[in-house]
C-alpha cells in the first residue's frame, strides 16, 4: 500500500508516469473507491456528494478510455485510470488540512456589534427625514 501511495505521490510530482503503475484490473476500482471516499466532506445530506463524486469519476473514466481508444492505447487503460484516481486520492489528502481550516474560518460567527453602535443606529433612524 505504501509503495502505491509513494508511486502516486511521485506521479503528482512528475517523477513517474502512468506506465510505472502495475497493470491490474482491480486497482482502478480500489483507487476509484478511495477517490470517492477522500473527496467527501461532512454535509447534512450525505448521499448527494457520494453520487456527484461517483458520477464525476465514471465520466472521467469514460473520457480516459475514449482518449486512449483514439490513440490506440486501450491496453493501458487500467494503468492510466489507476494513476488518475491514485493521484486524485493523494491530492485530496494533501488538501484536507487546508479545506478544514477554510471551513473553520468560514463557519466562525461574525463579531457582535457593540450595544453603543446598535443604539446609535436606532437613534439616527428615528430622526431620519424619510420616516
Amino acid at each position: 500500500m505504501s509503495v502505491l501511495f509513494r508511486l502516486f505521490f511521485d506521479i503528482c510530482l512528475f517523477r513517474a508516469g502512468p506506465e510505472d503503475v502495475p497493470d491490474s484490473r482491480t486497482l482502478p476500482w480500489w483507487t476509484g473507491i478511495a477517490a470517492v471516499i477522500t473527496s467527501l466532506r461532512p454535509v447534512e445530506d450525505f448521499w448527494i456528494p457520494v453520487v456527484v463524486s461517483t458520477v464525476q469519476l465514471v465520466l472521467l473514466a469514460w473520457l480516459v478510455r475514449a482518449v486512449l481508444g483514439l490513440r490506440n492505447l486501450t491496453e493501458r487503460t487500467h494503468q492510466v485510470l489507476s494513476a488518475v484516481f491514485g493521484t486524485h486520492v493523494v491530492l485530496n489528502l494533501a488538501a484536507l488540512p487546508i479545506v478544514s481550516w477554510v471551513n473553520r474560518v468560514i463557519d466562525q460567527p461574525p463579531p457582535l456589534r457593540s450595544e453603543e453602535r446598535r443604539v446609535g443606529k436606532e437613534c439616527r433612524s428615528r430622526w431620519s427625514p424619510y420616516h
